[in-house]
């Protein structure tokens, strides 16, 4: 009803559509266990004047048990009204904090950082409204229900986990941030995820991402450092290192959540065609409840279509 209305408001012009998708596969080892997770990804948007609309599913296996192949909540299924000034966003969607994105050939490394697996906000099903600048900064407020903290395997949907945020993001010519306030009161989640990179010339590039703030009354920080060699070469060898500062457990342990408390990895990224790349990550993680190290190798090729920027469905050279 609400895509019907926004396109009938819509200018009468001829609107842009991009379909696209990707398939990876991976092989994620570690002593004792052996994982090859692999996902099929199809993506769909379109921008018609001032609507925009989003929509991405994915379907996910592990062929080293097929029995787990099943379907997603809808990473995005979304519908935008307004581009420049006041915008209104409604559906599934995610706020657009932290450095690093579901899917993870867009990410610096193949594996997920703490802060991504434990605490910042999940797949939201809700609202935004958003200020977005000539500059294309934007400021953005959000509220509704994050499907990721409620939902688990197996289920059709998941149980209402209400959250609300504020956000900004930026992408200038030397640096970038994306940088929010998160709140779920129902679970005393009070915490400031904060963002941002630099890249001063095509030699190097350094993220700095993570969170500090409090769960049920446990205090919890600590994030990630990330140094890129030649982002912009053909092979990109990336040094990433973790510190999470969680005495009381907050986010939870190795164990059920992926938490730790702390992680070396090196690693990086072949970009083989456009279309085409190659990921590696060698990874030590110190168990969170445990006194133990816990060593990992992570390989993953994957095949897509480039996409267009976070909001649109043309790219940049159209």
């Amino acid at each position: 009803m609400l895509l019907t209305l926004t396109l009938l408001l819509a200018p009468a012009q001829a609107a842009d559509l991009w379909f696209g998708g990707s398939l990876d596969a991976a092989l994620d080892l570690s002593p004792g266990s052996l994982s090859v997770p692999t996902m099929g990804e199809v993506d769909f948007r379109m921008q018609q004047g001032k609507v925009f609309v989003r929509v991405d599913v994915d379907l996910w296996t592990d062929l080293a048990s097929p029995s787990l192949l099943q379907p997603y909540p809808p990473e995005w299924a979304m519908v935008q009204v307004g581009t420049e000034g006041p915008i209104v966003r409604a559906g599934i969607h995610n706020p657009n904090i932290g450095l690093e994105d579901w899917d993870y050939r867009n990410n610096y490394m193949p594996t997920y950082s703490n802060y991504f697996n434990g605490a910042s906000p999940g797949r939201l099903l809700g609202a935004e409204f958003a200020w977005h600048f000539e500059n294309d900064a934007e400021v953005f407020v959000w509220g509704g229900s994050d499907m990721d903290f409620g939902w688990t395997e197996g289920e059709v949907l998941p149980e209402p986990v209400w959250t609300a945020g504020v956000g900004v993001s930026a992408e200038a010519e030397l640096w970038s941030t994306w940088t929010g306030f998160v709140t779920y009161p129902q679970d005393g989640f009070y915490a400031l995820f904060y963002s941002g990179e630099v890249y001063p010339h095509n030699l190097v590039t350094v993220a700095l991402d993570g969170g500090a703030g409090v769960s049920a009354g446990s205090p919890f920080a600590g994030g990630q450092l990330v140094v890129v060699g030649m982002p912009e070469a053909t092979v990109n060898p990336t040094v990433r290192g973790e510190v999470n500062l969680d005495p009381d457990l907050a986010l939870g342990s190795f164990a059920d959540t992926g938490v730790y408390r702390s992680a070396v990895s090196a690693g990086g990224k072949v970009t083989i065609r456009d279309w085409l790349q190659v990921m590696a990550e060698g990874k030590l993680m110190w168990s969170a409840k445990e006194a133990q190290m816990s060593p990992g190798v992570f390989v993953a090729l994957n095949v897509f279509r480039p996409e267009p920027g976070y909001y649109t469905a043309v790219y940049d050279e159209e």
